[in-house]
């Protein structure tokens, strides 16, 4: 097996971050709904390039996160379907889980299944704002 060069691998990073780029243009059919807080102090990339990098380290990370909570719950719906584990210890294991990952959507949002972009994006939204509003009162 021959080894690559390090222009290979760039030229790689380079097609990467191009294939990203024409996946967002084409993607992109209106404005971004995503709106920071007025006291944001998120320095936000200034560059395509640093979108284009912020956009796969955001990918990457998602993919990865899905693919650890996956093997998580794998683990013990799987000890549980070979008898392995009791129904008590899977609840167990369930609760352990729900602690180390949180909730899949932000702001308690679940169940989505049958609910179109727009009504999940919507409820997001709505619990964020209702969440802030309490922090706000406190």
């Amino acid at each position: 097996m021959q080894g690559r060069s390090v222009s290979d691998s760039s030229a790689d990073d380079e097609l990467t971050q191009q294939g990203h780029a024409e996946r967002i243009r084409k993607a992109r059919t209106k404005k971004p709904s995503l709106k920071l807080p007025p006291d944001s102090k998120y320095d936000w990339p200034k560059t395509l390039g640093e979108v284009i990098e912020w956009y796969t380290h955001e990918v990457e990370d998602i993919t990865r996160a899905a693919q650890l909570r996956i093997k998580d719950a794998t683990a013990f719906v799987a000890a549980c379907a070979n008898r392995e584990i009791s129904l008590e210890e899977v609840a167990q294991q369930s609760d352990a889980y729900s602690s180390k990952w949180g909730d899949v959507f932000p702001g308690g949002v679940d169940w989505v299944r049958g609910r179109t972009d727009e009504e999940i994006n919507e409820a997001i939204t709505k619990a964020k704002d209702e969440a802030l509003q309490r922090r706000r009162t406190l």
